[in-house]
């Protein structure tokens, strides 16, 4: 017969779907803690009690996660992206904590206003986590396999808009954020750089940033193959196709079909040309 030894009573906390600290000593000894009791929120779909919650916000306030390697971060939002279904409630967690302090790049994204018309949905803040939890089921669609990959198109979705902050303004009561796709690059290496050395990594972060609205572009313009082979000299098209449609989709819209449109075309004429996947 199997026994359960159960101190702390976690088996009824389990039960309660409830994350829960056993010592409020040990527990801010190491403040990763933080970016765990995150990630098994998002993962499990679990409450972080209050109690636990006040002891994440005092070490946050602390300036202790600033010691943190940025290594040891990574691999947190790493198995926070890859085992969420909805990769947004730790980010929502994330924002409520207080820990966006240390990601000004993100905190920037709060009340960052967009046109109703393209997105009823609200700020950028909020589109952005739409898009996660889209690229969560697109990988799934599409069977995208490796971690690397799956890692770098969440980062390319999570930056995409990192821009809009310094473009977005209103002309004759239309809200418009020109060219924040490139203005987007210097605050997706400010912020990459706070979790990662690899220079690699950040490169092909910030080439989908570079370019995720080229597929809606080069499809409403009816562009020439031509234009599509220089594409695939920046950046790889299949990645971008399904960051572009993680982008549209992430929002409020009544017609979502006309998210495939672009994305699809853009794809079939990269296959005849062999060159989804390379230059």
């Amino acid at each position: 017969k199997k026994k359960f030894l159960d101190p702390f009573n976690g088996i009824k906390d389990l039960e309660k779907k409830l994350i829960k600290h056993i010592d409020d000593k040990t527990f801010i000894e190491d403040s990763l803690r933080v970016y765990r009791a995150v990630g098994f929120a998002s993962r499990f779909d679990f409450k972080i009690e209050e109690k636990t919650k006040e002891l994440c916000k005092q070490i946050i306030s602390s300036g202790e996660l600033e010691y943190l390697p940025k290594e040891r971060i990574f691999e947190e939002l790493k198995k926070l992206f890859l085992k969420s279904s909805r990769p947004s409630v730790g980010f929502e967690l994330i924002r409520q904590l207080g820990i966006l302090k240390y990601f000004p790049e993100l905190n920037a994204l709060i009340g960052c206003i967009q046109d109703k018309e393209y997105h009823p949905e609200g700020d950028v803040w909020i589109h952005t986590m739409m898009c996660l939890d889209e690229l969560v089921k697109i990988i799934k669609d599409e069977n995208i396999e490796g971690e690397y990959r799956k890692l770098y198109l969440f980062y390319g979705i999570l930056c995409h808009d990192l821009g809009k902050p310094f473009c977005t303004q209103e002309i004759n009561g239309k809200i418009t954020s020109h060219k924040h796709e490139v203005l987007g690059i210097e605050p997706s290496i400010s912020f990459l750089s706070k979790l990662t050395n690899e220079k690699k990594f950040i490169e092909i972060v910030c080439t989908l940033v570079k370019n995720h609205l080229a597929p809606f572009q080069l499809y409403l313009a009816e562009s020439s193959l031509k234009a599509i082979k220089r594409l695939s000299l920046k950046v790889n098209i299949e990645d971008l196709c399904l960051v572009c449609l993680a982008d549209c989709l992430g929002r409020d819209i009544p017609d979502k079909d006309k998210c495939y449109a672009a994305t699809t075309w853009l794809l079939e004429k990269a296959k005849e040309l062999e060159i989804h996947n390379e230059p």
